[in-house]
């Protein structure tokens, strides 16, 4: 809402007019919006929020709901609507979860910086599947401590940033903060998705002092492919095979079929 600025959510906020500032209208769409992102009216969660008050409350119903759900929980995300309209594409907790493992397994890599020295620090939101993946169930799982400066200005990386953090970025926004000057310390490096990767970009990265890893992927598919240079191919993440001109999830786990690919890939070997 414009006007509106809460740079920190306290748990005991409420979602009411005393609060968040929603009226009954509203309280509804976003008691609307959280069913249906975690598919709460399967156990009846979702009338729980018309219930509970506080920010907290939610949370912790919201988590229950997926608990009780197991391993067959699923979390919805919205597409941006780049090439259509946007959509709500569900993908389950366990696909989730094998990506983030392999993530972890393909991002912190020979004498790349340990985990235990990374902290995120999140320009995007996490409500957008490449920001959920990087700056809440990664973290989550790695025990990785989260700064979150999405919404905030370009200009604030460098107060923030310390050596060995990861950035993550849309393409857009990491060239925002390195037009604003933003002091680059050792060991850093950036996290892109949410577009191509321009050349120019990957130079002035570069030129900084900051290393990229560009992931390709989209919210039907989750993460394809990373790599680390701007004439490189992308290298298949780590639970994932090529299909004949696709691609599909491998392992005992993995759902049948190729993944709903939107683009065209041109493959340089068989993972590449």
């Amino acid at each position: 809402r414009p006007g509106s600025a809460f740079p920190e959510l306290p748990g005991d906020l409420t979602v009411r007019e005393d609060g968040l500032g929603l009226d009954s209208l509203e309280l509804l769409e976003a008691v609307a919006d959280a069913n249906a992102r975690f598919a709460l009216h399967e156990t009846g969660t979702e009338d729980h929020l018309l219930i509970f008050p506080t920010l907290a409350q939610w949370a912790a119903a919201i988590a229950r709901n997926i608990a009780h759900e197991g391993t067959q929980a699923r979390i919805r995300f919205a597409t941006s609507g780049s090439t259509d309209a946007p959509r709500q594409v569900e993908h389950s907790l366990r696909a989730l979860d094998a990506e983030v493992a392999a993530l972890r397994a393909d991002l912190w890599t020979g004498e790349d910086a340990p985990e235990s020295s990374v902290r995120m620090v999140a320009l995007v939101p996490c409500h957008h599947i490449f920001g959920f993946l990087f700056t809440a169930l990664l973290p989550d799982r790695a025990g990785v401590p989260v700064v979150d400066l999405s919404g905030a200005a370009p200009g604030a990386v460098t107060r923030v940033l310390r050596p060995g953090d990861a950035l993550v970025a849309t393409p857009f926004l990491l060239d925002l903060a390195l037009r604003a000057g933003t002091k680059i310390p050792e060991g850093c490096q950036a996290i892109v998705s949410g577009a191509p990767m321009p050349v120019a970009l990957w130079r002035a990265a570069q030129a900084a002092g900051l290393a990229v890893t560009e992931v390709y992927g989209a919210t039907e598919t989750g993460g394809i492919g990373l790599r680390r240079a701007h004439d490189a191919p992308f290298e298949l993440l780590s639970h994932l095979e090529r299909d004949d001109v696709s691609v599909r999830a491998c392992g005992p786990d993995a759902p049948p079929g190729p993944l709903p690919v939107q683009d065209r890939l041109v493959w340089h070997g068989p993972r590449q």
